[in-house]
């Protein structure tokens, strides 16, 4: 099996520090850290990964400004934003944007290691046209 090539982008160490533990048990793999959003930039361009886990509040370039030149470079990107914000008009911002998710730092890893799962699959049903029926 396949593991989901994935680039995180967080300021927080120790959020990037959970991320990395949490990734393997949905099938993914960290190809890449960023600190900000232009690093984030440039390790997208250079490694192309599956899927990015993108913070909003980042320095240099903010995870929305980055989550917009992603999509420029690739506009089928999946990107899964990350934040402690819960405000309505920063989802309605991320999902204007291209976010295919918006998943809260705050919640607990397995909740969190969900979220993201949920993101990715959702991303693969759509690319490959998959209908479920209810």
């Amino acid at each position: 099996m396949w593991k989901i090539s994935t680039l995180i982008a967080d300021d927080d160490e120790s959020m990037r520090q959970v991320l990395k533990v949490i990734l393997p048990g949905i099938g993914a793999e960290v190809i890449g850290e960023a600190g900000d959003g232009q690093e984030a930039l440039s390790l997208y361009t250079k490694c192309r990964p599956h899927l990015v886990l993108l913070d909003i509040n980042m320095p240099k370039m903010s995870g929305i400004e980055a989550l917009q030149q992603i999509r420029i470079i690739n506009p089928k990107a999946c990107v899964i934003m990350l934040t402690s914000e819960n405000s309505a008009e920063t989802v309605k911002a991320c999902i204007r944007s291209g976010a295919r998710a918006y998943v809260l730092k705050t919640n607990p890893p397995e909740v969190l290691a969900a979220g993201i799962a949920d993101g990715w699959r959702g991303y693969i049903d759509q690319i490959t046209g998959v209908c479920k029926q209810h």
